[in-house]
């Protein structure tokens, strides 16, 4: 928290408050309920994508499953951003 000026903050101490109360309860990005219900959608994904004729393999099947594991994996790099701030 960089502070400009008398009482100028980046970051309000209100805010910064709350992400201690938040980094108190929360360890880890796996403990997010959000992180858990995307790991939920990319199993599923996966296995919706399992019945894909052969022909896609390599071109649609491939794009949607790297397009669901883009969401816990940004989820997890977002939570790391926060810790850090």
């Amino acid at each position: 928290m960089k502070k400009y000026g008398k009482n100028l903050y980046l970051v309000s101490r209100e805010s910064y408050l709350v992400k201690e109360q938040m980094i108190r309860k929360i360890k880890n990005f796996r403990d997010l309920d959000i992180w858990k219900k995307s790991i939920e959608v990319v199993k599923d994904i996966y296995k919706t994508v399992s019945g894909f004729p052969k022909l896609e393999l390599y071109s649609l099947t491939n794009q949607i499953q790297r397009a669901s594991l883009s969401i816990p994996t940004n989820i997890a790099e977002g939570f790391k951003s926060i810790l850090f701030f």
